[in-house]
């Protein structure tokens, strides 16, 4: 052991308690400086014996340099000296000769009843709950993406848990549905994961070391070479872009949803009681026809081609429903539709056409824009997360770029800004769930299409893509099933 002394000489601010034999400093946010000569090099231990009321904010710089962000960490919730803790910080890597130590604190600086050196011995290794190793941590690397395609990411990593046995950390603190209001209630406010405003954690992860595995810096990739290997239990291993490239191809998609992916019972009450009052309809002989009509900024654009989406025409989807329709209506089925959609128009079209066949969240969230037809092409433009000047634009381009700048305000997720971000993702999950009962299914290009697949509990939905229904040769021609 090498103790260590507190002068006076270099931390004038430095005061000491001749009764409790412990020293602290004068003013909040100060400095306290420890010069020590290191007789060998090595790892070495920083050892401190204190008191603190609340969590210490301390940052250890040696020489000059941080070595430490959260040095001294845990807080006493005492001043008595019994309640005392002696922490063990490092190891660090000190060279032999004259060292300058220095603490810096943010508030008030613990009480100190002693500091010293000791040489790095490790631990032998004990049984323990956990290890960083076990946690996937899934973040969604990409801001821009919508509700679904970040319940996408989080399926895709929860793929790679099931194959690699790891526990997810789902942590979603940024994004388009973050809470952007105070007149949410207390939990949505105060939640800085909007994940949790829906969902269960699909394994529950002790609150004591959430914190810890969110905001901890020792990651390495989550990629299928480093989770064989697990050979760095003291790291957690963090979702990003390749680990979606790779693991989007393992297709069990639907069964990872199903398996993990629920609903906070909160939430899937409150949906199930708006459910019974759209499918108010009685008999056996009962047919649901879905369709998910994705419009407004569901565009290809340069760099993004985004499956290359059509927007079709609302009367060429009516023909196809009503083919359908028709064609259940002659084996004595009573056929209704159900819509989801982004798209109020396209519910007011298809309304005109059916009536009361028409089902769907009337208090959902849509856009008045109607996009029947659109066949623009944005590829040849600045892409929508780059700002240019556009007094350089021919007219021409001007149009298009006007265009592609309203489809994106009118869209759900990125425009409407004076709406609570939580309803949007409620109507989202909403939405989609309706769709869970239908016997066939017509879905758009998109991760929302996909989950109303992945929802349904039918075993023997018929599912059609609608881009594979226009004929790709010519886009006029439909080809109905």
């Amino acid at each position: 052991m090498i103790p260590l002394e507190l002068s006076k000489d270099i931390n004038p601010d430095l005061i000491y308690d001749d009764i409790q034999k412990r020293y602290t400093l004068s003013r909040l946010n100060g400095v306290l400086k420890i010069n020590i000569n290191i007789p060998k090099n090595g790892k070495y231990m920083l050892c401190m014996k204190y008191n603190s009321i609340q969590t210490p904010q301390l940052r250890l710089l040696l020489n000059g340099k941080i070595i430490d962000n959260n040095f001294s960490k845990m807080k006493t919730g005492s001043l008595d000296y019994i309640i005392s803790i002696n922490y063990k910080n490092g190891p660090y890597d000190l060279k032999r000769d004259e060292n300058l130590f220095e603490i810096y604190c943010h508030g008030r600086f613990p009480e100190v009843y002693k500091m010293y050196l000791e040489e790095y011995i490790p631990i032998p290794l004990q049984v323990c709950q956990y290890k960083p190793a076990d946690f996937i941590i899934i973040r969604n690397y990409n801001i821009y993406g919508g509700f679904y395609w970040n319940l996408t990411n989080i399926l895709v990593g929860l793929i790679a848990c099931d194959i690699y046995r790891k526990i997810p950390v789902i942590c979603l603190d940024t994004g388009f549905y973050m809470n952007n209001t105070d007149l949410e209630s207390t939990m949505i406010k105060y939640c800085n994961n909007w994940f949790s405003y829906y969902f269960e954690d699909p394994i529950k992860i002790p609150g004591s070391i959430y914190n810890f595995l969110v905001s901890t810096e020792k990651k390495v990739p989550c990629i299928p070479n480093l989770l064989k290997r697990n050979d760095n239990p003291n790291f957690i291993f963090s979702y990003n872009r390749k680990t979606f490239t790779i693991f989007n191809k393992v297709k069990r998609h639907k069964e990872i949803c199903k398996k993990y992916l629920k609903l906070h019972p909160n939430i899937d009450n409150y949906i199930e009681k708006i459910k019974e009052t759209v499918f108010i309809q009685k008999g056996d002989n009962l047919k649901y026809i879905g369709i998910h009509y994705r419009g407004t900024d569901k565009i290809a654009e340069k760099d993004t081609p985004e499956e290359f989406p059509i927007h079709y025409e609302y009367q060429k989807i009516y023909e196809i429903i009503l083919s359908k329709k028709e064609e259940l209506e002659k084996q004595n089925f009573k056929v209704y539709i159900v819509i989801t959609t982004d798209e109020q128009p396209f519910i007011n079209y298809m309304e005109e056409k059916l009536g009361d066949r028409i089902l769907y969240y009337k208090e959902g969230l849509r856009s008045d824009i109607n996009t029947s037809g659109m066949n623009n092409n944005f590829e040849e433009i600045s892409p929508r997360n780059k700002t240019i000047d556009t007094s350089k634009l021919s007219a021409e381009e001007q149009k298009n770029y006007d265009l592609r700048d309203n489809l994106i305000n009118s869209s759900l997720h990125i425009g409407h800004k004076e709406t609570s971000n939580y309803k949007k993702g409620l109507d989202c999950l909403i939405d989609a769930k309706l769709l869970d009962r239908c016997d066939i299914y017509y879905k758009s290009k998109g991760n929302f299409s996909l989950f109303c697949y992945y929802f349904n509990v039918k075993e023997k939905v018929e599912v059609y893509d609608l881009n594979d229904l226009f004929n790709k040769e010519n886009k006029d021609t439909l080809d109905i099933p």
